[in-house]
């Protein structure tokens, strides 16, 4: 199922006309490489003249390619869809801008509604005046005519174009050559998987590097390998809803096998990215120690702070406790290991990810064979 960036909102002005030919734009970025199959526009209530959609990638502060178009058929007052005859390519690194085009200019809109940006799944709409890729993003805007960019702004006003975003497919092989105790080294990480279901992220990612030389002796079995282990972990916490809701809607981890490059309210995300091993973890056991590093960031600290508590409080409800929860019922992860439980937070605080501050913490989890 395709991504788009609004979900359940709506917005507040749904009838405005101005009379002349206007298009209105919504400046967005993906997480991940993909394409772009259509849009979606939420008609005005009085529906009148053209309306189309088309896409530019922004290469200025007021300048931008465009890189395709489609005409919208009979509209009806809320969402509607059209599909472009050949879905657009787009990256993770460049932003871009979406419009509508109406010949009546007439569309819906919400007063400063980019005043802050936020994100669904792959999708994020870009906070005005925020800059990306080294250039200054307008978000909403709004230009003259059928054909111009829409590059001016005011009031940080949102207009509801959107767009129909399908990430590309992707597959990882990580072979095991290394001679050490567990017999692996180099990188594993878990394989793909993407929903659009929920308003959280959770991100699940391992590296491990092993060579030879430990003193201990591995067990019988203890040889894993380590993708299949984290491929287990990440199908035990996909879908744990954290306890909290955004704007009313229950908030649910994702997994997936790259964490985004950055994290934009609201969001959680999880990231098991530091693997400790520890031979001989006791009753010559063998096992390692995965660090996850549980991120958090709301459109203020405030809200951080708020979330950053629910998740790791202890009640029944809780983020951190549905996440154990999980866990404990999958101890054995599909007969992998012989357990594998959360055992730990640490370092609470603000935490350095990608260069951007943010509130989290340190989730310890022991898998033993």
């Amino acid at each position: 199922m395709s991504e788009s960036l609004f979900t359940t909102q709506l917005p507040t002005l749904t009838d405005v006309a101005e009379g002349v030919p206007v298009t209105v734009g919504t400046a967005l970025r993906f997480a991940v490489a993909g394409k772009v199959s259509g849009f979606r526009v939420y008609a005005p209530l009085t529906v009148a003249g053209t309306f189309a959609g088309a896409l530019w990638q922004v290469t200025g502060s007021s300048s931008g390619t465009l890189l395709g178009a489609a005409t919208f058929g009979a509209l009806s007052p809320g969402w509607n869809t059209v599909l472009l005859g050949t879905p657009i390519d787009v990256d993770a690194v460049n932003p871009y801008k979406v419009g509508l085009r109406t010949s009546e200019g007439r569309y819906a809109a919400t007063g400063a509604f980019w005043g802050t940006g936020f994100s669904n799944g792959n999708v994020i709409g870009i906070q005005d005046n925020a800059v990306v890729n080294g250039i200054t993003i307008s978000n909403g805007s709004f230009g003259s005519g059928l054909v111009n960019y829409p590059s001016s702004t005011f009031n940080s006003n949102g207009y509801w174009i959107d767009v129909l975003f399908d990430a590309t497919p992707t597959s990882e092989s990580h072979p095991t050559t290394g001679t050490g105790a567990f017999g692996i080294s180099g990188t594993a990480a878990v394989s793909t998987k993407r929903t659009t279901a929920g308003t959280g992220i959770f991100g699940i990612s391992a590296s491990a590097t092993h060579s030879g030389g430990d003193s201990g002796v591995p067990q019988a079995g203890a040889a894993y390998e380590i993708e299949a282990v984290m491929t287990a972990l990440a199908r035990v916490f996909d879908g744990v809803q954290t306890g909290d809701e955004v704007g009313g809607v229950p908030t649910t981890l994702e997994c997936h096998a790259e964490v985004v490059g950055q994290v934009d309210p609201p969001s959680i995300v999880l990231e098991l990215d530091n693997l400790n091993w520890d031979l001989n973890m006791g009753g010559g056991a063998d096992g390692f120690t995965v660090v996850a590093l549980a991120l958090v960031s709301y459109a203020d600290m405030a809200g951080a702070q708020r979330a950053l508590w629910r998740f790791l409080s202890r009640k029944t409800s809780s983020g951190i406790v549905r996440l154990k929860t999980a866990l404990e019922s999958n101890q054995t992860l599909g007969g992998l290991v012989s357990y594998a439980i959360m055992t730990n937070v640490r370092n609470i605080g603000v935490v350095t990810y990608n260069g951007v501050d943010y509130l989290g913490a340190e989730l310890i989890i022991e898998v033993v064979s």
